[in-house]
């Protein structure tokens, strides 16, 4: 598994190349207009769905914990699906995990960090044992009280996230994340 912080262009290169998954969080959009320009933003600039495609990349699954990574939107043709998450699956049958909309940091880290906990727990790293960590992640955030989701925000692997001042005063068996927009985002794109 490939995990880089503040990665470059050359560094995201290297580990789809080299990794069998990847994993990137952080900033990305969708240029509706002409998506090849849809694009993940890196340390050092943009790296665009123009460029992912000219890559050689053999990562069999790519997650992409970033707003609008999946999203479609092609004047191009009817039957053209252009996005960062298509463009990362390649032509050797990987698949990729990216999202429709906008998401919630909150939200998505605790959505993969379940997502990996599923998923690391299985036999095969195949499109089934992805689409079951997708499904359970998601069902967990949809119902998951507050309590739970502080406990999973907060582990004692050193990488947390501080819950933001309005999660703060909440009750511990609030469900913050029961609306679909938090947890609906995700899904999963293969060859």
């Amino acid at each position: 598994m490939s995990l880089v912080e503040n990665a470059t262009i050359s560094e995201a290169a290297s580990a789809l190349d080299l990794s069998d998954l990847v994993h990137y969080s952080g900033h990305s959009y969708s240029a509706p207009d002409d998506p090849y320009h849809s694009a993940l933003v890196l340390a050092d600039g943009n790296l665009d769905v123009a460029q992912i495609e000219l890559m050689r990349h053999s990562a069999k699954l790519v997650t992409l914990s970033s707003c609008e990574s999946g999203l479609v939107q092609s004047p191009l043709a009817e039957d053209e699906f252009i996005s960062l998450g298509t463009a990362l699956i390649g032509d050797h049958g990987g698949a990729s995990v990216s999202s429709q909309w906008r998401v919630y940091d909150v939200a998505s880290f605790a959505f993969f960090t379940k997502f990996y906990k599923s998923l690391l727990g299985r036999k095969e790293l195949g499109p089934e044992e992805v689409y079951r960590s997708i499904a359970e992640s998601q069902e967990w955030l949809a119902s998951a009280p507050l309590m739970d989701v502080r406990q999973t925000v907060s582990m004692d692997t050193g990488d947390s996230l501080e819950l933001p001042v309005w999660m703060q005063s909440l009750p511990d068996e609030s469900q913050p994340f029961s609306h679909i927009r938090n947890w609906g985002a995700y899904f999963m794109t293969m060859s």
